[in-house]
């Protein structure tokens, strides 16, 4: 049993198909994982959502990529990501991406990391704040502290707002709990400054907690909280933006 993860395929692995006629290989990796054995092949790429009819009415192929899996006993070794087992042959039944937004194209990091960074930006809509079927981000196994994550954008970008979905499982005898209080700071230079201006910083559970402020150019935003006592908390959706 094999499958693919994002780490070995440019961090996306649910938008791909393969087809039946697809050549796969064998090959050797003595440096990888204790020594595997992965296969290799072509498969075929589905673009954005949005983007996929007019992709679609102008490419005359679809895109190809090479793809790289590995034995199913050896997965989640590395980095957090993606992973799938089974591949559809159509391309129409692949999940298609979301379209690059100003946080999935920035560098996440935080003062502590459990669960995957890519949660905060990978557009999957949560269904409530003790959603578990999408990925999550928490500061876990910290409890009541102080904490931070951050998106350093890719060019300095003009924000506004930000859109915060709080991950929250006391529903499920969890220790994860909306902070007891937040705020923003956004990168100037080198120097992380508060935001001026700020909305309430809302905690509302099952929602996004939406905060405008002072617009400003940033080279980066970030979340500080302050976790409630003995608890711990983290985000399942992070979106800053524009005027």
């Amino acid at each position: 049993m094999y499958c693919l993860e994002g780490v070995d395929n440019g961090g996306q692995v649910r938008n791909l198909a393969l087809p039946p006629e697809a050549e796969i290989v064998e090959e050797h990796r003595p440096d990888m994982l204790g020594g595997v054995t992965v296969l290799k092949g072509t498969a075929l790429a589905r673009p954005p959502e949005d983007w996929h009819d007019v992709l679609y009415r102008v490419a005359s192929e679809p895109e190809q990529v090479t793809f790289v899996a590995v034995p199913y006993y050896a997965w989640d070794n590395r980095a957090p990501g993606e992973m799938v087992v089974w591949l559809p042959e159509c391309l129409g039944l692949a999940e298609a991406p979301p379209i690059p937004s100003l946080a999935s194209t920035s560098k996440a990091s935080a003062s502590q990391i459990e669960g995957t960074l890519a949660a905060l930006s990978d557009g999957l809509e949560p269904a409530r704040s003790n959603d578990h079927a999408i990925p999550r981000f928490t500061w876990w196994d910290h409890r009541g502290t102080a904490e931070w994550v951050q998106y350093e954008f890719q060019n300095p970008a003009r924000v506004s707002r930000v859109e915060v979905y709080w991950f929250d499982d006391r529903d499920g005898g969890g220790n994860c709990r909306v902070p007891e209080s937040w705020r923003l700071l956004y990168k100037d230079g080198e120097v992380w400054t508060p935001v001026t201006g700020a909305s309430a910083y809302g905690i509302e559970r099952d929602q996004y907690n939406r905060v405008t402020f002072d617009s400003v150019m940033a080279a980066g935003l970030r979340v500080e909280v302050q976790l409630r006592p003995r608890m711990s908390g983290g985000i399942l959706e992070w979106r800053p933006a524009g005027d």
